[in-house]
């Protein structure tokens, strides 16, 4: 379960993610979530060209960089990861952050 701020700031950095991919992209972009234990991890890899050498996001960052930075930190207190594929071209971004428990409901709400 995620709680309603962090599913926003989730869906805002994997629409931007999935945008910035299909932009830079060849063909393919590939969109993994999944928990470990506490914490969720979200991963969008493409084909493209990959990240230049160097790349340091506080000095490249742009507008959408600087959104997925702010929302993966402030929002939803995790970190972010950028690095090229190992054994071909394109790019790698991860966002990990970790999961907040939920209350449980008393009951539905109609």
């Amino acid at each position: 379960m995620l709680s309603s701020k962090q599913g926003t700031s989730l869906s805002l950095i994997v629409n931007e993610l999935i945008l910035n991919a299909l932009k830079h992209s060849g063909n393919s972009v590939e969109v993994k979530f999944r928990v470990d234990l506490d914490y969720a991890i979200l991963t969008v890899t493409d084909d493209g060209p990959g990240l230049p050498a160097n790349f340091d996001v506080k000095y490249a960052s742009n507008t959408g960089l600087a959104l997925i930075e702010n929302l993966a930190r402030w929002d939803l207190q995790g970190e972010t990861g950028y690095k090229n594929r190992e054994h071909s071209s394109g790019a790698q971004i991860s966002v990990s952050f970790p999961l907040i428990p939920q209350p449980e409901t008393a009951g539905n709400v109609n």
